[in-house]
């Protein structure tokens, strides 16, 4: 499989199976091949509901009013784990990301 393939794979997989918890922002963070596994290791990063916070009122007043009044704080990152020979996803596990929020 070619690495468009891997990432649609991830996606797909993330977006499936965090779908009651109703994720957004899903998008690829980072990819590579592990040559020992022969496998694709691919990062995934979302937000959900509860990652959001409401602007404070200063940031509201200065904000474009068509911009919306909750913005992420947290996001959350996953490594999706693929089979190159028969696109298996193996595991899906935490990314653990330091200095960010």
């Amino acid at each position: 499989m070619n690495v468009q393939e891997a990432v649609r794979l991830a996606k797909d997989y993330v977006t499936d199976v965090f779908v009651e918890e109703k994720i957004t922002n899903v998008g690829l963070e980072e990819v590579e091949f592990n040559e020992n596994q022969n496998c694709w290791e691919i990062t995934i990063g979302f937000s959900r509901p509860w990652d959001y916070q409401a602007k404070n009122l200063l940031e509201q007043q200065l904000s474009n009013p068509l911009e919306p009044r909750r913005r992420p704080k947290t996001r959350s990152f996953k490594v999706v784990n693929i089979d190159d020979d028969n696109a298996k996803v193996l595991s899906v596990k935490n990314r653990e990301v330091t200095g960010m929020q």
